[in-house]
């Protein structure tokens, strides 16, 4: 029961105040959370992991199309076989790299891996 104070003011103000204040609390252990959070920062960092292979990539493709080979300590087709073989292997590093740079995380990835494991009492 409401007292009539309480109901005076209300008739009063004309005010009713709903609360959903509802919440979730999460409790976890320091090193859980260090886990987590470190996990999420490595994610973050792989998105422009991609940028290395790309300009290698790049290097090695305008050194291969602007170049003439010349016989120094191996043949000339050696060094073009050389080049070939970095940058096909340059390109598939970028193609690693680029799907791991559009993995989208967020915090909310952070909060669905605290809420793992949890026991309700």
């Amino acid at each position: 029961m409401e007292d009539n104070e309480h109901k005076l003011f209300r008739e009063f103000i004309g005010l009713e105040v709903y609360a959903n204040l509802d919440q979730d609390v999460i409790v976890t252990t320091e090193d859980k959370l260090k886990l987590t959070l470190t996990a999420y920062y490595s994610k973050v960092g792989r998105q422009k992991d991609w940028l290395a292979p790309f300009g290698i990539s790049l290097t090695i493709l305008t050194i291969f199309l602007t170049t003439s080979f010349k016989d120094f300590l191996f043949s000339s087709s050696t060094w073009q076989a050389i080049f070939i073989i970095l940058f096909a292997a340059n390109i598939i590093w970028l193609l690693f790299s680029l799907r791991s740079a559009f993995k989208r995380t967020s915090i909310d990835d952070i909060i669905i891996e605290l809420k793992k494991n949890k026991k309700t009492q």
